[in-house]
């Protein structure tokens, strides 16, 4: 499948019911930056991770649909670019093969899902792809549109919808062979909640919002010491009863100024010492005192102030439906994808079968020998 299913399905964030089949058809993608030209950094990626076998070299065959090495080059070279610089290069070689049998068995799920999605002459309608793509814009960073994120995958809004539109067929696909279908009963979402309640601890939080005076290392001791009165003159308009989101917004120099300063909500550890230290002590609602960090000195209010506590039932009730149906959906996907590869003909190429598929073939051949008259079974 083309990296746009794993852009939809990491980032962009489709239905919860599409992302569950995504689990099967993601994880390789087309080349981002095919038909680019060469920059040193794709040249230190192919010394390291070069493939040696040929282009042409058929890695795994599904009812005469062949995936070659080319094929799968194409889809694993955008993703090792990416990785270029952030792991060490002696650990690419290892991710390289880890991602080049991935892609086989990516192909080999996709190849039988489409098939069969083809033989049940499923089809899905142009009202049902665009709502899933009013889904897509909706769940991006309010920062983000959906053609930024479009441009970033190597997509195009057509693509996207093919890709869609696809997502879906294979969702009601898999849908069809649910056999529970009905809403998880009362019983069984308790038992999960009292079973999974690790999942519900919410850590102490604060929200916050700060206005900040940038210090630079090359300032010295007068330029801190001006910067330093100047927040202080901002905290004493502050407790006086200015309007801090006014005051973030023409004077801070943190990106958080176009909201006002507001930083969100954060939990311990996700913000330098001094900052936290503060944050976490201070009174809701007051302007605290000027703290100075690394990165300068901040006018810091706490808006609100939330304790560790684990959410109740009723909090996480509709998240525990969810999870559960996509267990199920799951499941059925599982079931229904291992009988279709059982009844198809797969060919691999030497090293390229999973684990799972070299078992079941020594337990045909096994069955072979020990009954010759017994009709051969379907790789």
């Amino acid at each position: 499948m083309k990296k746009s299913f794993a852009i939809v399905e990491n980032m962009l964030t489709l239905s919860m019911l599409i992302c569950t089949t995504l689990f099967i058809i993601a994880g390789c993608g087309k080349n981002d930056t095919a038909g680019t030209p060469k920059t040193e950094s794709d040249a230190a990626l192919e010394s390291v991770t070069a493939p040696k076998a040929e282009p042409s070299k058929v890695l795994v065959e599904v009812n005469g649909k062949k995936f070659t090495q080319a094929d799968a080059d194409k889809e694993i070279s955008g993703k090792l670019a990416g990785l270029l610089g952030q792991v060490p290069e002696a650990q690419l070689v290892q991710i390289r093969e880890n991602m080049l049998k991935e892609c086989v068995d990516d192909f080999v799920s996709r190849t039988l899902l489409v098939e069969a999605a083809d033989r049940d002459k499923i089809t899905v309608g142009d009202a049902e792809v665009t709502a899933a793509v009013d889904k897509i814009k909706n769940n991006l960073p309010p920062d983000v549109t959906l053609e930024e994120a479009l441009k970033r995958s190597g997509m195009t809004p057509e693509s996207l919808k093919t890709d869609v539109a696809l997502g879906l067929r294979l969702n009601k696909l898999i849908e069809a062979q649910m056999k529970d279908k009905k809403a998880p009963a009362d019983k069984e979402i308790k038992e999960y909640y009292e079973g999974n309640k690790k999942q519900f601890e919410a850590p102490e939080t604060v929200h916050a919002r700060h206005i900040l005076f940038k210090t630079e290392e090359r300032d010295d001791q007068k330029v801190k010491d001006e910067k330093k009165a100047k927040a202080e003159d901002v905290r004493k308009q502050l407790a006086g009863g200015a309007d801090f989101a006014k005051l973030a917004k023409e004077k801070s120099d943190c990106p958080s100024k176009k909201n006002g300063g507001d930083l969100g909500t954060f939990q311990r550890g996700q913000m330098v010492k001094p900052f936290e230290d503060a944050a976490f002590k201070q009174e809701v609602k007051a302007i605290g005192p000027v703290v100075e960090t690394q990165f300068g000195y901040h006018i810091l209010q706490a808006l609100e102030h939330n304790q560790a506590r684990t959410k109740s039932l009723d909090e996480v009730k509709d998240s525990i439906v969810k999870t559960i149906q996509q267990k199920r959906l799951q499941a059925a996907a599982e079931s229904y994808l291992a009988g279709l590869r059982a009844r198809a003909k797969i060919v691999y190429a030497s090293g390229m079968a999973p684990a799972a598929d070299k078992v079941n073939s020594t337990a045909k051949q096994d069955k072979a020998q020990a009954d010759p008259m017994a009709p051969a079974e379907k790789k």
